[in-house]
């Protein structure tokens, strides 16, 4: 009975060091794919992304995210698509697909292709409320329908926020206000 015990211990121990090791190995290699991509060298990333390893120690999702951070880096609509295509036949959870689909949404808006903005927006939409999803709704109203349906909300936001975000507000409360027809109040924020 004891030996049997301590057979258990040591086999919960070396499956608790194993189970560290693969966690670690695979932190390395996502690194790795990370750099490779900010660094400009495609073809490593590509090569390395490839590798039956990498596959077995980077879940499908992960390897998917930075395929699509290749697409968006390098400008390739077609393998951006193909990405997408790929996230829609796999379940995601709520925040990952909110942080998918509104990645694929900023990238659709900023390439004016308002049919896969739409699917896109449709997808957050069917994600649970956050403060992600209520700014892409803010922002399709605004550009995509022409509207200015959260003018005030936006401008209650920009007392709360700052840098970068409050100079994004700033520009959609911009578009609101020139969506209004009020070019004066407009120019404030653009």
């Amino acid at each position: 009975m004891k030996e049997m015990f301590i057979y258990l211990v040591i086999l919960f121990v070396i499956s608790v060091i194993i189970d560290v090791a693969l966690s670690f190995y695979r932190k390395i290699i996502c690194n790795k794919l990370m750099n490779l991509l900010l660094n400009d060298k495609i073809v490593e990333f590509d090569e390395l992304l490839s590798k039956k390893s990498t596959k077995f120690f980077v879940p499908y999702y992960n390897s998917l995210v930075l395929k699509m951070n290749k697409a968006v880096k390098i400008g390739d609509v077609d393998l951006m698509n193909e990405t997408m295509n790929e996230f829609s036949n796999i379940k995601l959870k709520d925040s990952q697909c909110l942080f998918v689909y509104s990645k694929a949404f900023s990238y659709y808006l900023s390439m004016g292709d308002n049919k896969r903005l739409n699917i896109c927006f449709k997808k957050i939409n069917d994600c649970k409320d956050c403060p992600t999803k209520q700014y892409i709704k803010m922002v399709y109203n605004t550009i995509v329908e022409k509207k200015w349906d959260y003018l005030q909300l936006a401008l209650a936001m920009l007392e709360k926020v700052s840098g970068e975000d409050k100079e994004n507000l700033k520009v959609l409360i911009g578009q609101m206000f020139q969506n209004k027809g009020d070019k004066k109040e407009a120019e404030k924020y653009l």
